[in-house]
């Protein structure tokens, strides 16, 4: 950011400098997690085969987002939100989503637990408070 006009305080945006999309391409690149259903099956396999009518307009959008989807999974090496069980949320406290969301907090200037102040209740433990 640029020095501001005598007396003026130097303030940025909140998106500046856009943290999620310049953490995505970090650590070999994240992808949203493409499984779904009961089965966990890769979203490419349930839709191959959706009925989308004589529309060709939406055939090629399909095609495309499928093309996408394709490219994010050869492009990057973790998956966020890889929510396996349908019935249970379950989180790997040192996997790829948890690590995501502790740099995200950190470069946004959150803290993930707060110090321990005297005279306070202990601050809960980093999983408890990232899932708060």
């Amino acid at each position: 950011a640029g020095a501001g006009a005598e007396g003026e305080e130097d303030l940025q945006p909140e998106w500046a400098p856009l943290h999620m999309s310049a953490l995505m391409s970090d650590d070999g690149g994240y992808a949203l997690d493409q499984g779904v259903c009961m089965d966990h099956r890769p979203f490419q396999r349930a839709c191959g085969s959706m009925e989308l009518g004589d529309d060709p307009a939406l055939c090629a959008c399909r095609d495309e987002v499928l093309s996408y989807l394709a490219s994010t999974r050869r492009c990057c090496a973790l998956r966020l939100f890889d929510l396996r069980q349908p019935e249970h949320l379950e989180v790997n406290k040192y996997g790829a989503t948890m690590q995501f969301l502790r740099q995200l907090l950190g470069l946004c200037g959150y803290e993930v637990t707060p110090a321990p102040r005297p005279g306070a209740r202990p601050p809960p433990p980093e999983m408890e408070a990232l899932a708060e």
